[in-house]
């Protein structure tokens, strides 16, 4: 990416519980929390495998999307949670019990997840730095 002298990218680093396996890097597409109409990723500007998909917990009316998906990260949730499951059948990674995550990132986000180590970068921009030169 092309930035300013004065600009400099800030990360947010989060952790969760790793629940299958493999990495991604993609930006988000996140289900509101509550969310229980299926979402379609044919009704946005993403198209299979490149986008993170974060949600509040996977149940059988995600399947579709999550299949569709690069990597799943849940706000709640255990190892054995329906979304780790999936995941898990089908080879994506996911990170589970990510507390607070639906608040903190936003849809288009670069997100970076790791889903052997529960670890979270979220690429959250560009900011004027107050060094000067």
């Amino acid at each position: 990416m092309n930035t300013k002298p004065n600009q400099v990218n800030k990360y947010l680093h989060l952790h969760g519980t790793p629940a299958s396996p493999g990495s991604s890097t993609r930006p988000a597409i996140v289900i509101p929390l509550g969310s229980k109409q299926p979402f379609s990723i044919h009704s946005s500007s993403f198209t299979s495998s490149n986008f993170i998909l974060i949600l509040e917990a996977g149940s059988p009316d995600f399947i579709p999307i999550i299949s569709d998906s690069s990597g799943v990260i849940t706000e709640r949730g255990g190892k054995t949670a329906h979304a780790a499951e999936v995941c898990r059948r089908l080879g994506i990674p996911c990170i589970v019990n990510v507390s607070g995550i639906l608040g903190l990132v936003k849809p288009g986000m670069v997100v970076e997840m790791n889903g052997e180590t529960g670890e979270i970068v979220v690429e959250l921009g560009y900011w004027e730095s107050k060094v000067e030169a």
